[in-house]
This record gives C-alpha cells, sequence and structure tokens, in this order.
C-alpha cells in the first residue's frame, strides 16, 4: 500500500478502519494492473470529478465490490475520485506507457492550475516526478560497456575441435552444448544492450534537433520568426515545434527552459500573461488548420484543451463562436490568465499524449 494513501482516502472518507483500507487499496491495484487504452484518460477525469461513462464508473465500483461487497454506491463521487487518482499513482508505479499517458492526463486536465473541483496536489506532484525522472532515464548514457564472455567461447570451441580432431564424433558431442550456452548468453547481452543502444542514439538526433530550432529562433518550417510573432501565437508555435522535434515521451526534462527560450528570442519582452482565447484568436485560420490536424474529432475535450479550442476555432471558420464550445467541452475559462510558457508547456504536454494514445 502507498504510504500516503490513508491521507488521500481520509479526504473522502473521514472515518474507515484498516480492513476498509486494504479492500480499497486492492482495488486500486486492480483497476491500475488492468488499465490500458483510453481507461488512464478515464481515471485522470474521474480524479478531476469530470464525467465519464456509466460503464467506466460501474468497472470501478466492480473493482472495489470485489474486496467489499459492503459497499455502498449512493454519493460515492468524492471516494470514486480519491480511489481513481490513488490508481494513477500506482500505474505510475508501473512504469511504461500507459503510466506516461496517466501522467500527461493529469498534467493536460489541470491546465497549468485551472481546473476547479477536487483534486489533491500531491497526486499532481507525483506524476510531475514521475515525467522528469522518466525523461531522464530514457536519455541517459550507458555506465559500462556489455561483457562478452569471449574467453570462455573461445575454450569451449577448442576443447569440440580436439575432439572432433580425433574422428570420433561420440566424444566431440558433449562438448557442444557449452558452446551454445555461451552464445545464447552473448546473444542475450547484445539484445539488452541494442535497445537501449538505439534509444540513446534518437536522444542524441533530438538534443541536435531541439539545439539547432533553439539556435535558429524561428517555427520549425523556417517561415516566420518568434520575435515577429504575438506572445499568444508565439506560445501555441513553440509548444508545437518542440513537440514535433521531441522523439522521446516523456520529452526532455528542461523542456520548460526550451519553451522559455524560444519565447524570448530575438530579446522580446514577453507579455505577462496570454490566454487561450488571445492566443487562439490571434493565430491565422491556416495555421490553425495545420494544428488541429493532430486531435481526433471523437477526443476527449478536457484532456485536450487547447487543441480543442483550435479545432472548435477552425470549424468556426476563425471566428470567435468557438468559445461557447470550449466552455461547454472543457469546463474552463477561455479568458483565464496564463503565463506564456506555461500556454507553450501545455500544448506541449497536449501533443505528446496525443502521440502516446496514436491520435
Amino acid at each position: 500500500m502507498h504510504s500516503d494513501f490513508a491521507n488521500w482516502y481520509s479526504t473522502a472518507v473521514p472515518r474507515f478502519d484498516a480492513a476498509r483500507l486494504e479492500s480499497r487499496w486492492q482495488a486500486v491495484e486492480t483497476t491500475a494492473a488492468s488499465a490500458s487504452g483510453n481507461d488512464p484518460l478515464d481515471l485522470a477525469r474521474l480524479f478531476y470529478s469530470r464525467p465519464v461513462s456509466d460503464a467506466f464508473r460501474e468497472r470501478i465500483r466492480q473493482a472495489i465490490r470485489d474486496f467489499d461487497v459492503a459497499y455502498v454506491t449512493i454519493k460515492d463521487d468524492s471516494e470514486l475520485a480519491i480511489l481513481s487518482g490513488a490508481s494513477l499513482v500506482a500505474l505510475l508505479g508501473r512504469g511504461g506507457a500507459e503510466a506516461s499517458k496517466a501522467a500527461l492526463a493529469v498534467l493536460t486536465l489541470d491546465l497549468r492550475g485551472q481546473r476547479s473541483g477536487q483534486r489533491l496536489t500531491d497526486i499532481l506532484d507525483r506524476c510531475n516526478e514521475y515525467l522528469a525522472d522518466e525523461a531522464v532515464r530514457l536519455r541517459e548514457v550507458f555506465s559500462e560497456a556489455p561483457q562478452l564472455e569471449s574467453e570462455s567461447l573461445s575454450e569451449a570451441i577448442e576443447s569440440f575441435k580436439t575432439k572432433a580432431s580425433t574422428g570420433d564424433a561420440n566424444t566431440a558431442i558433449p562438448y557442444l552444448p557449452p558452446i551454445f550456452d555461451q552464445l545464447l548468453q552473448s546473444f542475450r547481452r547484445i539484445t539488452e544492450t541494442a535497445t537501449p543502444a538505439a534509444r540513446l542514439q534518437t536522444a542524441y538526433a533530438e538534443q541536435s534537433d531541439i539545439l539547432w530550432w533553439l539556435f535558429g529562433e524561428r517555427t520549425s518550417d523556417l517561415r516566420r520568426r518568434f520575435a515577429d510573432m504575438q506572445t499568444g501565437e508565439a506560445s501555441l508555435a513553440a509548444g508545437f515545434d518542440l513537440a514535433e522535434l521531441t522523439k522521446l515521451i516523456p520529452g526532455p526534462q528542461r523542456a520548460p527552459a526550451f519553451l522559455e527560450k524560444m519565447l524570448r528570442s530575438g530579446a522580446r519582452e514577453l507579455a505577462a500573461n496570454t490566454s487561450v482565447s488571445k492566443a487562439v484568436d490571434g493565430c491565422t485560420l491556416k495555421e490553425k488548420e495545420r494544428w488541429a490536424s493532430q486531435l481526433r474529432a471523437d477526443s476527449f475535450a478536457d484532456i485536450w484543451p487547447t487543441l480543442y479550442a483550435i479545432r472548435k476555432s477552425v470549424e468556426a471558420g476563425g471566428t470567435g463562436e468557438w468559445v461557447a464550445a470550449y466552455k461547454t467541452g472543457t469546463g474552463l475559462d477561455p479568458d483565464a490568465a496564463l503565463q506564456p510558457v506555461e500556454l507553450a508547456l501545455q500544448v506541449y504536454n497536449e501533443v505528446l499524449l496525443s502521440r502516446c494514445m496514436g491520435q
């Protein structure tokens, strides 16, 4: 059981005993172990008390009933939210693609602290920590090269050759298994090294591409200088560009610094704040059409709020008529103040999550 689970659970259910707490944690572990596809997104939405399908809500309830037949579902929204948040943390502990989906979904839903409703900052912090640690792990350099047992293999081969030279095959056959064992061990070591080596090569290519992007101070298509853009437009463009250059997910730990560096290119003074509405309305329809293609039409609006705003703006022909749909779909205020770097990082995370989901 997670060391903080009792504290988290007490925010929804102030009074409980050890047996109940244990049963709930078992439900949490079961939920995390079976999570796949859109499940991490639905867990994040339920954690933030956003609407989810009745089928998914019932699935979480059934996981609880499996360990507590006396579970009462009346007015259980707060408990489900906390258990969903705990399931997200359990997913982070398992690592892999589902963990990255979970962490990114929590961050994009939060929209840099603008999401109202029940949430535990502690769980949000866990997601940030996971993405930072995983970003470093994916890009770490080998500390040691693999050691192949070439001496042992050579000795085994020489022993076989000596026996085989006598002309008696039966005496040579027992010397074959050690050769195959050594070959198999060597193959395993090479295989274990090949994947991280390829990943490291990808990380170097990513690093080089981002460096040239920062040096050029232009959009990735080289058509526009960031210094010539309005703040909101530059924030959107920087987020999309850096996501395009990111080859490993989660992205580099220094992504916020890269985005700020680009937004301040040309010694420009950044506006203190912008907003989703200012940024979206400040872009050309052609730009928004290109960006909108990165989000599937049936995607959750609240998981990808800025991409959703862009798509709705395109559907409205570039006019401001998208705002009402945005408020309804995301539950957010498009005029709420955001620092330019925060907006760029929001876009960046949304695009990375979209790629994680194969969209």
